[in-house]
């Protein structure tokens, strides 16, 4: 019988699902903690590159948006436009962004991704799945199945609401 099925059968469960589900915002927390960063592999990276998470969020976002404009960058990130100005204008000087004018509208500058930009991303997103796989290894195969289902479950549910 698995944790979970012996935890629902359980007289009191109701009263210790309760309380765990208040626990999750800081269960994740602590989760992400213990497994990613103590090894460091992803803030060295980045230290390496020079590149900041603020960054990181802006270069992922036109990563899925391609091209855009100063002020949409400023309202989709919740910045103001002079942050947004001064991180743009670091991340051009770097080679991660590109600006130029828009084809309709000469007065407007638009904003691209390099190809630098989506190969940093790439090497990110893998130094972090790497530490995750490093922090998760001592789990027990069960344990680690459960958590993987449980994953899967709740980003489903996640998805589901980002689309309705």
């Amino acid at each position: 019988m698995g944790r979970s099925t012996e935890l629902a059968s359980h007289p009191s469960s109701t009263s210790k699902t309760k309380t765990r589900a208040a626990e999750l915002p800081a269960l994740l927390a602590e989760f992400v903690n213990v497994v990613s960063h103590p090894r460091g592999r992803v803030l060295d990276y980045m230290t390496k590159a020079n590149v900041t998470v603020p960054q990181v969020l802006m270069m992922n976002y036109m990563l899925k948006s391609a091209v855009t404009t100063p002020s949409e960058l400023a309202f989709a990130l919740k910045l103001s436009p002079s942050s947004t100005s001064q991180m743009v204008d670091r991340l051009v000087k770097s080679g991660f962004l590109t600006r130029f004018k828009d084809t309709d509208d000469r007065r407007r500058k638009t904003i691209g991704i390099t190809a630098r930009a989506k190969h940093f991303l790439a090497e990110l997103g893998r130094l972090r799945v790497e530490e995750f796989e490093i922090g998760v290894s001592p789990l027990s195969p069960e344990t680690r199945q459960e958590l993987a289902n449980v994953i899967a479950s709740a980003l489903g549910e996640l998805r589901a609401g980002l689309t309705t």
